[in-house]
């Protein structure tokens, strides 16, 4: 055989597995559709220190974690961080803005480093496929190092998820003024199977858990039974959730007396829902905001 023949045989071979590649990442990428979320490929900072990025996910990034000398041009894209839902922080076994988060960071041409948070990431979690490059670094700790974003989505969590705690009507999480800056819980129950996290103060059910549970695969009600630990003086709500379009919440129906608690989907995290309260249920001195 001669030495151009096996040469164009290479050249044969390479480009079938390249497309066997990228048919088998299509196919895949294909499967998760409308459920992958990616970090902006880059950010770009001028003169008066203002860095801005492109994305269609905006609404989910929380804020830039800028170094004290911004660097003029552009940030590119190093990786994504995965801080699961036992962390590594002391205080991650209290709920926090970022209690489960993602983080994506940039480096600019003279190596400085710029961070963009993803607004609370317990919606979302690595995509471990054999055509992104996520590794795992410790115990619920995964990093993905890239030049292209792309080789590390984020795929969005299916399943409602509760959260058993208060929230102010900014958003903010109410906590007591403690050492551990412990959150003013709720005390919630499902009338539907699922999960309960007590470090994490969350009920969660997954979509089969759903689907089963509800035996059906368009629309799903759950019934909630919440109360605050001071009055222990129950309230019912009925959430209704679409289970043919992402497991969105359509509708809350309180269908017991009034409450100072209101039951609300999370408007950055729509999966979520969450209680916010009207009334402080301690002396205000004690309360001690996010």
């Amino acid at each position: 055989m001669s030495s151009k023949t096996l040469f164009n045989m290479r050249i044969i071979l390479f480009v079938l597995l390249s497309l066997i590649a990228f048919i088998a990442k299509s196919t895949s990428t294909t499967q998760f559709e409308n459920k992958l979320f990616y970090c902006p490929e880059q950010i770009s900072c001028d003169e008066q220190g203002d860095c801005t990025f492109v994305s269609e996910y905006k609404n989910l990034f929380k804020y830039l974690v800028m170094p004290n000398i911004v660097e003029i041009g552009i940030y590119k894209f190093q990786n994504t961080l995965y801080l699961g839902s036992r962390g590594t922080s002391r205080e991650s076994n209290w709920p926090k803005e970022q209690f489960t988060y993602n983080q994506c960071s940039y480096l600019s041409l003279n190596k400085v480093r710029i961070d963009l948070i993803i607004y609370n990431g317990n919606n979302l979690q690595a995509l471990n496929e054999n055509w992104t490059s996520w590794s795992n670094k410790a115990p619920f700790v995964e990093l993905c190092e890239s030049s292209m974003s792309s080789k590390c989505p984020l795929i969005k969590n299916e399943g409602i998820i509760v959260e058993r705690f208060m929230r102010n009507e900014s958003g903010e999480i109410l906590r007591y003024n403690d050492t551990e800056k412990t959150p003013i819980t709720v005390d919630v129950k499902v009338n539907k199977p699922g999960t309960s996290n007590p470090a994490q103060k969350l009920w969660q059910a997954n979509h089969q858990e759903l689907v089963t549970n509800c035996k059906s695969a368009t629309t799903c009600k759950l019934t909630i039974l919440y109360a605050t630990a001071k009055d222990r003086v129950y309230h019912q709500s009925d959430i209704i959730i679409d289970l043919s379009n992402n497991d969105q919440i359509i509708d809350i129906i309180p269908s017991s007396g009034k409450s100072d608690l209101t039951v609300k989907v999370n408007p950055i995290v729509p999966n979520t829902i969450q209680f916010e309260y009207h009334e402080l249920p301690i002396k205000k001195e004690e309360i001690k905001y996010n």
